[in-house]
């Protein structure tokens, strides 16, 4: 675990080892919920119109534990093994189609032009997401992630 810096500028603990991270999520006086306002004031950091922070103000990433447990059990079938392992091939042409769009002679931000383009198509796919409103959905996640 070592500090870190949001995109918004809030000071972060990042956590990558799978153990530590499995540890953290059983732990429950540990959670990813921001303290009051924290949340809103960074989406208007980032540009989100004032209209829309009511809809992110609590996402599934920010419930406080009970709430995204509650909500989790919900969903959870969505994202059944199988289900994601049905997701494998499409996430792999992704993976493997983005690196061609890419220039070689400049330097390139990995997260805006590979890790949210996969993520984000593969989010809009399984919400059924027309193609013809995806591009959309890429400038306002860009909007909502900073």
């Amino acid at each position: 675990m070592c500090p870190g810096r949001f995109s918004d500028g809030n000071d972060v603990y990042v956590v990558t080892q799978y153990e530590a991270v499995r540890s953290l999520f059983a732990d429950r006086r540990v959670s990813n919920h921001p303290p009051e306002g924290v949340h809103l004031d960074s989406m208007r950091r980032r540009g989100v119109p004032e209209e829309l922070l009511k809809y992110f103000d609590s996402t599934i990433m920010t419930m406080v534990p009970e709430d995204h447990r509650r909500v989790r059990s919900l969903i959870d079938r969505a994202f059944s093994v199988r289900r994601v392992k049905s997701l494998r091939p499409r996430i792999e042409l992704l993976a493997d189609q983005l690196p061609d769009r890419m220039d070689p002679e400049s330097e390139t931000d990995l997260v805006a032009e590979y890790a949210h383009p996969i993520s984000t198509t593969v989010i809009c796919e399984l919400l059924g997401v027309d193609d013809e409103y995806r591009q959309g959905s890429v400038k306002f996640r860009a909007c909502v992630e900073g």
